[in-house]
């Protein structure tokens, strides 16, 4: 029994919460026994017209989650794969365009989507330039971004002693 409404009903049905088939000692016990035993008969009405409950699902996936670059916001279908040349690491790899997000895999130009089938990375120190560019090396988009540092360490307060009166003799 787990959930909000066995936890309430426990809380109200207790032996040590409602003093079942003992007088009430004072007249505060009479009132709380009163009042919890019209909170318990509430629940009980409430929990009797509420219905049976669905059966608990999967929440559904978010539209990003489900969304790949294989095919534009548009519908058209993506060529299949993505080159990245990376000139700052010297390396190169490739994704499929499935395993992308749309914002990567497609450029908006003009009132038309074009997928992006290569990106180059250029730069140096903490300065990158991506450049975007669709089949047949159709330059699309060119963004620079500068890297920020990396997240300084917490700092921890200095502690600073408390002056205690001196006792006097």
């Amino acid at each position: 029994m787990t959930g909000f409404l066995p936890r309430v009903l426990r809380f109200l049905v207790r032996g040590d919460v409602i003093n079942i088939g003992r007088q009430a000692r004072t007249p505060e016990d009479g009132v709380r026994q009163v009042n919890r035993g019209a909170a318990l008969a509430i629940v009980l009405a409430t929990a009797a017209c509420a219905g049976p409950r669905p059966a608990p699902t999967d929440p559904p996936a978010s539209k990003e989650a489900t969304m790949s670059g294989s095919d534009s916001p548009a519908g058209d279908p993506h060529p299949g794969q993505i080159v990245f040349d990376d000139h700052v690491e010297h390396r190169t790899w490739t994704e499929a365009a499935s395993a992308v997000p749309p914002t990567m895999a497609w450029v908006k130009v003009g009132d038309r989507y074009k997928p992006v089938v290569l990106i180059e990375i250029d730069g140096m120190g903490d300065r990158r330039e991506i450049t975007a560019f669709g089949p047949d090396r159709e330059f699309l988009q060119h963004t620079t971004a500068r890297l920020g540092p990396p997240p300084s360490a917490p700092s921890t307060p200095t502690p600073t002693p408390t002056p205690t009166a001196t006792p006097s003799r």
